[in-house]
């Protein structure tokens, strides 16, 4: 493992949690710095990273390096899923690193020389790149049907960390079946229907979620739950 996947597993060993909170909107609102501030601060005991999408992003813009800043112990993962030619997929992962992500996701589909220019700018600044092999959505079979394929790309990249739904458990048994020591990140559960026992229990070693938490009347309490449910 690298240094990002490294860091992850002492987070999740220490909070016995494989939680990682998908941060794109709160209770289906916009928000702003403070606003993202408190709610992370709110489930950040029951959480090893936050995953922070473009919805959030177009939100914070600048903001967004000061609210990494405020939570130098939760690593952050920029969702672009990058998906450009490899000159642009390097320039915005320099940009992304720069604001203080500890990872990106970027698209396997788009071939191994720009995963190959993520990698190489992940690398310098001992930050992660996660392979998007599959997607959780039902509307994703075409891409989906090209696991195999995508997977390999990774790997030929010198990619071993890789997005695999919880939507999908035999997505996820087939991924860490196929590449020794790799570590998969599942979105998914609860609002797109995943269920995390199954999710875990198929090999995920984190597991992505948002709505479920974001949305919920009680954040911290249904943190503390999805944190219980990754663990068992």
């Amino acid at each position: 493992m690298g240094p990002f996947e490294t860091r992850l597993s002492e987070i999740s060993k220490q909070k016995k949690s494989r939680v990682i909170l998908a941060l794109d909107t709160i209770k289906s609102r916009e928000f702003d710095l403070e606003q993202a501030r408190s709610f992370v601060q709110s489930v950040e005991r029951y959480i090893v990273g936050v995953k922070l999408g473009l919805p959030a992003f177009a939100n914070l813009c600048q903001e967004t390096k000061r609210l990494i800043q405020s939570f130098p112990e939760l690593p952050f993962i920029a969702d672009w899923k990058l998906a450009d030619v490899p000159h642009t997929n390097r320039l915005v992962t320099q940009k992304l690193l720069k604001l203080g992500f500890s990872a990106t996701i970027v698209h396997a589909v788009v071939g191994e020389d720009s995963l190959k220019e993520v990698k190489s700018v992940a690398d310098e600044h001992s930050a992660g790149v996660v392979g998007v092999v599959a997607m959780s959505n039902s509307g994703a079979s075409t891409l989906n049907s090209l696991f195999d394929t995508l997977l390999q790309k990774c790997v030929r990249a010198g990619i071993k960390c890789f997005i695999a739904p919880a939507t999908f458990p035999d997505i996820i048994r087939k991924t860490k079946q196929s590449v020794e020591e790799c570590v998969v990140l599942s979105p998914g559960v609860g609002a797109q229907g995943g269920d995390s026992k199954l999710a875990v229990s198929a090999g995920a070693d984190f597991l992505i979620i948002g709505r479920s938490i974001t949305d919920s009347e009680n954040p911290e309490k249904q943190a503390q739950l999805e944190a219980q449910n990754s663990w068992r």
